[in-house]
């Protein structure tokens, strides 16, 4: 609790029953870098395979999280400045959900979890070159979605789904302000690639593909 410049790297956890790394405290932890770790729920844990809440200034980079029954990695709305990047997220209930404020999140791979690939509630975010594929168990999920905030650049992710039965609808956002959406990616088409149900504000939205 209160920890700062923690850094934990290069584990190997596998079989844990709740959550694989945390970092949470109601003191408030800093500058914890969690990279390099090999995550594995087994398809028995029922938390998150990497859980940062209360925390500012977390780095969580190239791990692997897998087959746990929740989110890959979580940031909880209390924690800020996270920084997600290079981590691969597979055979979750959803890959990356992020909800802390000034959140980057960048060249992170999610694939085949059960609902959303990437899912971000953020002010002042970045998610740019991710790739979500073959994510959903159900035509009601989608690959990538922002789901409220502002200030915000989606940039550069590639959403696919190379199965036959093409259950990943691509992009879903619900309402954003101050909104630059640009250079991304989504094919092929199930029935949605590109759709929302709110409202954008002040927003660009230009130059991506949809095919």
């Amino acid at each position: 609790q209160g920890t700062t410049d923690v850094i934990i790297t290069g584990n190997i956890i596998n079989g844990v029953g709740q959550r694989g790394i945390t970092s949470q405290t109601g003191v408030g932890n800093a500058r914890i870098t969690i990279s390099g770790n090999i995550i594995n729920g087994g398809g028995t844990a029922t938390a998150q395979g990497i859980f940062v809440d209360n925390s500012t200034s977390v780095i969580v980079v190239d791990n692997q999280v897998s087959n746990f029954l929740d989110h890959g990695i979580y940031t909880g709305a209390a924690s800020s400045g996270t920084i997600i990047n290079g981590n691969e997220v597979t055979g979750c209930i959803s890959g990356i959900r992020v909800l802390g404020n000034h959140s980057i999140i960048s060249n992170n791979t999610c694939f085949l979890n059960n609902t959303t690939g990437i899912e971000v509630t953020t002010n002042y975010g970045s998610i740019t070159n991710n790739t979500c594929r073959d994510n959903a168990l159900t035509t009601t999920s989608y690959g990538l979605v922002f789901s409220g905030g502002s200030q915000t650049t989606i940039n550069g992710n590639s959403v696919y789904d190379t199965r036959t039965t093409k259950l990943q609808n691509l992009f879903n956002i619900v309402v954003a302000y101050i909104f630059v959406f640009f250079f991304n990616m989504f094919y092929p088409i199930l029935s949605i690639n590109m759709g929302g149900t709110g409202a954008l504000t002040n927003s660009v939205v230009a130059n991506n593909i949809s095919a």
